[in-house]
């Protein structure tokens, strides 16, 4: 149903950095004016607007060449340490009879009601026609 390299292929999407890339940028903000001034406050005398804008670029550059490395090296650690198979078959065992059998209706159900639908169509087609053969037959 669901294999490792399906998620990793989801995971390490850069699309999800760019996602997650306002509140990236927000945390580099709040780090580079707040949180690195506090711990060095004679950068403040150093630092201006434009080096701040100019950090910040840089480590957000820095981090679409990082995070789909970061992702694929998580994902392989995951999957050493993750066993999904296993975790699917005992959720799977767990579920009671009735329950398993709801989901397995809920999503055939689109399927049996078209099996339905082509059933009475052709029998509808084959009474039809035996209608017609049998009135030739007169």
């Amino acid at each position: 149903l669901l294999s490792f390299e399906e998620i990793e292929q989801k995971v390490t999407n850069p699309e999800n950095l760019q996602k997650l890339r306002p509140d990236i940028e927000h945390h580099i903000d709040h780090f580079l004016r707040i949180k690195l001034l506090e711990v060095f406050p004679m950068l403040s005398m150093l630092i201006g607007e434009k080096t701040i804008l100019q950090l910040k670029e840089a480590f957000l550059l820095e981090l679409e060449t990082l995070f789909p490395v970061l992702m694929k090296s998580y994902m392989i650690k995951l999957e050493e340490d993750l066993d999904l198979e296993k975790i699917v078959t005992e959720k799977v065992a767990a579920f009671s009879f009735e329950k398993l059998e709801d989901i397995l209706n809920q999503i055939t159900k689109k399927e049996f009601k078209f099996l339905e639908f082509i059933g009475g169509f052709f029998g509808l087609l084959i009474g039809i026609i035996q209608v017609v053969v049998a009135l030739l037959m007169k």
